[in-house]
């Protein structure tokens, strides 16, 4: 698609969201496969046998924006910005794929 439709018309979210749909698709299943090693060094031994974090994200979408929710337990900081940058290199690839930039 190459053009929209006008500015305040009712048809705009539902063209977003119907255009958007296989993008938020791929990139829920890209974010579903990240995963975060767990530190190599020797400082952070009690790392190694710790549960794995468990990290939830939800795309969320209104008229003309997408927000990723991200839910997580028992991850560190270092994680947590580990998979949030992966996470928005999965989003930049699909914005970038699908002209949505």
């Amino acid at each position: 698609m190459d053009n929209g439709a006008p500015q305040g018309s009712p048809l705009s979210p539902v063209l977003w969201i119907i255009y958007i749909a296989t993008s938020l698709k791929r990139a829920e299943e890209k974010i579903g496969r990240i995963s975060i090693p767990l530190p190599r060094s020797s400082e952070r031994l009690w790392e190694r046998w710790r549960e794995p974090p468990q990290i939830r994200v939800h795309l969320v979408s209104d008229a003309d924006n997408i927000n990723p929710v991200i839910k997580a337990w028992g991850s560190s900081r270092r994680e947590h910005r580990l998979f949030v940058s992966r996470m928005n290199d999965i989003m930049e690839e699909e914005a970038a794929m699908n002209r949505l930039k």
